[in-house]
């Protein structure tokens, strides 16, 4: 059984993210509380930041979004038009969204394996990236923090995930680019752990590749 991360494993969610922010940039570059030409990087830290606490469980998720248009928007006087600020945001985000350019080739090489996903997101935003993006059917089961009531790095998410597959621990592959939250905590519950270091942050690692495609090619 092989699961996989989302974001920034086989959804670009880096380049969207930014395009998406640069929008919003220009949307509202009257009311932006950093400097705009600060925007796109001060935003990233923001979701960042935001998005830990909501793991945590010191956020909801819609809360969480509210706190990041709070933290770079001037003059947000309520929840109600923080929640329409972002819905803007989100409808440049949603239009921006992308799969790495290697996603579906090494999928369909691996889709006669089953496979699944492990993600740390919202389940209903998960699951309509996945279809928008047109790969849900690749896979058996989403699992997220709302099926277990943690997140990856907790081995209780793994866990759960290895019940729904009903094979050994060492029958299961988890494929993602975080090496502390995806490969670190998954190779200690003795998964096979495949770090997908697309930017080669660190070139002599056990179970690292560079492209989906390469981790593809290499288990057929």
């Amino acid at each position: 059984m092989i699961f996989f991360d989302i974001d920034d494993t086989l959804f670009d969610y880096k380049t969207s993210q930014d395009i998406a922010a640069s929008k919003f940039c220009d949307m509202f570059s009257d009311r932006l509380i950093p400097e705009k030409s600060d925007f796109v990087k001060v935003w990233d830290t923001v979701a960042r930041e935001h998005m830990k606490r909501y793991l945590l469980g010191e956020l909801t998720f819609q809360e969480q979004r509210r706190e990041r248009i709070k933290a770079v928007i001037h003059g947000v006087k309520s929840d109600k038009e923080a929640d329409l600020l972002f819905s803007e945001y989100y409808s440049f985000y949603q239009s921006s969204w992308q799969l790495f350019p290697d996603c579906i080739e090494a999928l369909d090489i691996l889709r006669y394996k089953k496979l699944g996903i492990i993600t740390n997101g919202d389940l209903n935003q998960q699951k309509s990236k996945l279809k928008k993006l047109r790969i849900d059917h690749y896979f058996s089961f989403v699992v997220t923090p709302a099926d277990v009531g943690e997140a990856k790095p907790s081995p209780k998410i793994f866990e759960y995930a290895n019940k729904l597959a009903g094979v050994s621990a060492d029958e299961c592959w988890y494929v993602g680019d975080d090496y502390e939250n995806d490969y670190l905590a998954s190779k200690q519950l003795n998964w096979n752990s495949i770090w997908l270091n697309r930017r080669l942050s660190n070139k002599n690692l056990e179970g690292m590749y560079s492209s989906l495609l390469e981790f593809a090619k290499s288990i057929i």
